[in-house]
């Protein structure tokens, strides 16, 4: 788990429902539903009943939710159990647990 996991700059909460791109310098949380890309310089976390549908950037992320989209990470994605993941893949480290639909490709970007 990354050192900024413990700092959340952006929280889209449960009952929130956002269309469009969103930018984030720092980490994010998306408890909600997001239509459209996704770009946080530092960590992203989708909780359970997330649902994203575009691609997204960021520097690490743990998906417990539903992502429609490829996700690109500088460092680690951790995809958790009951999770539902369409979509490629590009990591250093990729973390799958049990129960997970994941439908795509992965790439893994090499260690520096």
């Amino acid at each position: 788990m990354g050192k900024n996991e413990g700092k959340l700059d952006t929280i889209i909460g449960k009952s929130s429902k956002v269309k469009g791109t969103i930018t984030v310098k720092g980490s994010i949380r998306i408890e909600g539903e997001q239509e459209g890309d996704v770009t946080c310089s530092d960590f992203l976390y989708c909780g359970k009943e997330s649902i994203v549908k575009g691609n997204i950037k960021c520097g690490s992320a743990v998906i417990g939710g539903r992502v429609e989209g490829n996700i690109e990470a500088r460092e680690t994605v951790e995809i958790e159990s009951g999770a539902h993941v369409k979509g490629d893949i590009q990591c250093k480290e990729l973390i799958i647990h049990p129960k997970v639909f994941f439908e795509g490709h992965s790439k893994m970007i090499q260690q520096k």
